[in-house]
Parts: structure tokens; C-alpha cells; sequence
């Protein structure tokens, strides 16, 4: 099986260290990215792709079948299954430290009969960025049997193929359904999640996908309950809370203004001072002033 996903890197010198095994029905693969590197990937093919990540972006964007699915930047431990004929593309940006992906690619037909069944069974759709303890054991061992391949490792590593298909399945067969959107809106604890998320990621791109994956529902669900419960739709909040922010390190701090933009999103100053108007009637210059700074 010759599958492996393909990698762009924009320093063509640049060419990451892969190690293999091939087993009956499988192949795996082991990937290191050099630290602070920039590259493009893709994947798309008839055997189904399950990847465990162990990489830290500054930033990023992934696409399953062309639309915008993450731009999440922290890998660690994160899990993605991409279906055979569908397809996962995207950029990263890595941060300086070790970065690697584990994949795993495998055709159920060729590995057990009764596997095969089994997985007919099962709805099988992209899940980008998940995590699932077994699953992520399994994985772990797959990765650490690719650093340290022996001549004598074969039959482990397909055991160890069969083992996380096995696991996949359990986890689709009894991965919730996105949460039912109570009429009074979001949890109490979803409440909490999205507005630790939000301020974590202040400085990026959010997007709506991001938060609806948050809490595990739909962008059309999220965004009727998002403003059930906080009385405005997610943009206009996630706007507020960057010019809340701004006006933060406008009283706190000297920083300049285009530092203060980027700080809190926004692509420059110009941007900063639109956004300030609109929100806080004011201009970044004139609430320095004010505030005698």
C-alpha cells in the first residue's frame, strides 16, 4: 500500500524524515517536521487515513472536501479520521520545537473479514482534531514502534494496525451525537468552554466552525443557541471582547497601536481604530489621551 499524504514546504531544502511499515491491509508512517517550518499538505485517497498529531502551529488552517473544518493551532494528542474518497488538505506554520505526525493508513477488507463487517455498520464521516484515550494509547504505540523499529517487529505492528481500526470502531459506534440545543441555549458548561476558548485564541482568526466544534454542534445549532444565551451572534461578541481587550492594554500598557491589533486580531492599526469606533465610540488615540497615558 503506497499511501502517504503529500507534503509542500515552502524552503524547498527542506524535506521531513519519514519512517515506515507496511502490514497486510496497513501501512503506517512516521513524520518529523523540522521546527519552525511552513508547509502545505493533502491527503485523498480509497484507504481510510487516521493521524495522530504531536505538533504546535503558530498558525494553520485544514479543509476536509475544500471547506474550512479547524484553524486550531495546538496538535498535541489531537486525532484525525478522514474517510477513503474523501479528502483533508491545509497549511502550518510550526512552532520552534519538535513536531511530528503519526499515520496510519488502512483498507478493512484486507485485514479481517469480521473487521470488515463490523465497519460496514458504522456511519463513517471526518473527524478532524478529536480525542479519544484508547484510541490515543494505541496510536502512542504505534508511533513509539516506529522511532524504535526491530527486525523482529512486524507481527507487533500489525497487531497493532489491527488494534486501531478496532478502537476507531468503538469510538464511532458510541461517539455522542452533537448535544440536542436545549431551548433556554447553551450549558452552563458550555458556556464556560467557549469563553476560556475565546480568550485563548483572542489574537487569531475564529471562526464559526471553531466554536461550533467547541461544544460539539453544528454552526447552524451553535449559532441559534449562542445567541439565545448571549443575546448577540457569535461575531459581534467575539468583536466586543477584542475591543474590550484593546482598551485593556490602551490604559495598561505603552504598547503601540499596530502591537495592540495584532494582540487582539485585528490585521492593523486602521482596522483597530474602525472597530473601536464602532464598539466603544472612541478612537484608540483619543482613549489614551483620556486616560492621561
Amino acid at each position: 500500500m503506497a499511501s502517504r499524504v503529500l507534503l509542500n514546504f515552502n524552503d524547498q531544502d527542506t524535506a521531513p524524515v519519514r519512517k515506515r511499515l507496511v502490514g497486510k491491509g496497513f501501512s503506517a508512517e512516521r513524520v518529523v517536521i523540522e521546527p519552525k517550518t511552513a508547509f502545505d499538505y493533502r491527503w485523498s485517497g480509497t484507504p481510510d487515513y487516521l493521524a495522530l498529531h504531536d505538533l504546535s502551529l503558530n498558525d494553520g488552517e485544514t479543509f476536509v472536501d475544500g471547506e474550512l473544518s479547524s484553524r486550531l493551532c495546538d496538535l498535541t494528542n489531537r486525532m484525525t479520521f478522514i474517510p477513503g474518497g474523501r479528502a483533508i488538505s491545509g497549511w502550518s506554520a510550526t512552532k520552534k520545537r519538535a513536531n511530528s505526525f503519526t499515520a496510519v493508513y488502512f483498507r478493512t477488507g484486507e485485514m479481517s473479514g469480521e473487521i470488515e463487517e463490523h465497519y460496514k455498520s458504522v456511519e463513517l464521516v471526518p473527524r478532524v482534531y478529536f480525542q479519544d484515550p484508547a484510541l490515543l494509547a494505541t496510536l502512542k504505540k504505534i508511533d513509539e514502534l516506529l522511532r524504535h523499529r526491530g527486525p523482529q517487529d512486524q507481527l507487533y505492528g500489525e497487531t497493532l494496525g489491527l488494534t486501531a481500526v478496532i478502537e476507531l470502531l468503538r469510538m464511532l459506534k458510541t461517539a455522542p451525537k452533537p448535544a440536542a440545543v436545549p431551548k433556554g441555549g447553551l450549558s452552563l458548561a458550555q458556556q464556560t468552554i467557549l469563553r476560556d476558548y475565546v480568550e485563548d485564541y483572542l489574537h487569531t482568526d475564529i471562526s464559526l466552525s471553531d466554536l461550533a466544534a467547541v461544544v460539539d454542534l453544528t454552526r447552524f445549532h451553535f449559532a441559534r443557541a449562542f445567541a439565545i444565551t448571549f443575546g448577540e451572534p457569535p461575531h459581534r461578541y467575539v468583536s466586543r471582547r477584542r475591543i474590550d481587550y484593546a482598551k485593556q492594554l490602551l490604559r495598561e500598557t505603552d504598547l503601540g497601536m499596530s502591537e495592540i491589533a495584532s494582540k487582539v486580531g485585528l490585521k492593523n492599526n486602521t482596522m483597530l481604530a474602525r472597530h473601536m469606533r464602532k464598539f466603544a465610540g472612541v478612537t484608540p488615540l483619543s482613549l489614551r489621551r483620556r486616560e492621561g497615558l
